[in-house]
């Protein structure tokens, strides 16, 4: 599987920007972690990466579909 997301950003429709300008890229068989305090854009950045939630701008490229568990 490979992912790319290039300049991901998001804003809450309370008018709080989450996530700005982010990228990375995975190739077939690289790993990762994502880390970060609480209310910081994790679960956002993989909605985003799951389809299911539209970035405000930027564009994502998965080559097989994600899931993710939600949290409650």
């Amino acid at each position: 599987m490979q992912i790319i997301a290039e300049n991901i950003s998001y804003t809450f429709p309370s008018g709080k920007t989450i996530l700005h300008n982010i990228g990375f890229s995975l190739a077939e068989g690289e790993k990762a972690a994502l880390v970060g305090d609480n209310g910081t854009g994790k679960s956002t950045l993989l909605c985003i990466l799951t389809g299911s939630l539209i970035p405000d701008s930027g564009s994502v490229y998965v080559t097989e579909r994600l899931w993710t568990v939600p949290q409650h």
